[in-house]
């Protein structure tokens, strides 16, 4: 039988993880923990985390004496009962639930779960506004109380952050030696490079392609999708251009919008159309004066800065 357990963990608060006194945390462990009814988001109805469906073929075992055929008002009144009354401990060491089912597949009416009442807590309480799918989740968003610790998720979730952790790395090695692209993507990741030496520029590029083991697996898939994503991103150039000319006061972002700093005129309503603008040959003559401008005040950078509407083969173009 294919058995499946799972833990809804507590999550301690900020006292328990910076006090590891042993009275404190018995203190604390005393403390009654439980998850309790909820409301569905429309009307007040009492969630059960099932489908009507699953109700049908899964509650009459529970409410004995009434089922969905013979008396349905009934039944659905009696389900509200039972999920306004419902209330699952967690006790300090976790909460484990069997929550497997009787064979391979999904749950069906011929595929009923092994322990009814695990599966239906389980259920019920992975729809709760202060349950996290997992620890990560626990420690991202304040409100979360709770979490769901599954060995089998959280091993394929770790597999799947080394994929990307090695897609990153493989960008990583094809630009370490360029010193403009390396500069160009820790830009656009929000990473000063005024005061980085040419050494110090490839560490922190390589930190924004490896797993920080102090941030969360969430943070981290989301670092490293970001990493490889602007690295492969054709208009890389022309978008730290932009970002080149919003930092030395020559362009204005609000919010997203791009627009002249003295005039207050747009060149797009957000970076993307900005791109556009930049590259479009209708505009050449306003982008050679952006550029310009941007060399006289960005002398000394890494950089050679050159409109992509001039073509001067000494001078490295960053905007193609």
């Amino acid at each position: 039988m294919p058995s499946k357990i799972v833990e809804i963990h507590r999550k301690p608060n900020f006292i328990q993880q910076s006090n590891t006194d042993p009275e404190v945390q018995d203190y604390f462990n005393m403390a009654f923990k439980g998850i309790g009814s909820y409301w569905k988001e429309l009307g007040k109805v009492y969630a059960t985390g099932l489908t009507r469906k699953e109700e049908d073929f899964l509650m009459p075992e529970i409410l004995s004496g009434v089922n969905p055929i013979d008396n349905k008002f009934e039944f659905r009144k009696q389900v509200q009962n039972f999920y306004k009354d419902i209330h699952s401990k967690i006790p300090p060491e976790g909460l484990r639930l069997e929550i497997g089912l009787e064979s391979e597949g999904e749950l069906a009416e011929n595929n009923p779960p092994l322990k009814l009442m695990d599966y239906l807590r389980y259920r019920h309480i992975i729809g709760h506004p202060q349950v996290g799918a997992n620890k990560d989740a626990a420690e991202r968003y304040q409100h979360i109380q709770f979490y769901i610790h599954d060995n089998i998720v959280e091993t394929a979730g770790k597999t799947k952050l080394r994929d990307k952790e090695d897609a990153a790395q493989r960008e990583y090695l094809n630009i370490n030696k360029d010193m403009n692209k390396a500069e160009m993507v820790l830009t656009l990741l929000g990473v000063s490079t005024r005061d980085l030496t040419n050494d110090n520029l490839i560490l922190a590029l390589k930190a924004q392609a490896t797993v920080n083991p102090d941030d969360s697996d969430i943070a981290n898939a989301e670092k490293l999708e970001k990493f490889v994503a602007i690295v492969n991103d054709k208009h890389l150039a022309a978008k730290y251009d932009i970002m080149e000319m919003v930092k030395y006061g020559i362009l204005e972002r609000i919010r997203a919008k791009v627009q002249f700093k003295e005039t207050g005129e747009t060149l797009g309503n957000n970076l993307r159309e900005a791109v556009d603008w930049l590259l479009d040959k209708s505009n050449s003559k306003a982008v050679n004066t952006l550029y310009a401008e941007l060399d006289a005040l960005a002398k000394g950078r890494r950089i050679k800065h050159l409109s992509p509407h001039l073509s001067d083969p000494t001078t490295v173009n960053a905007a193609k």
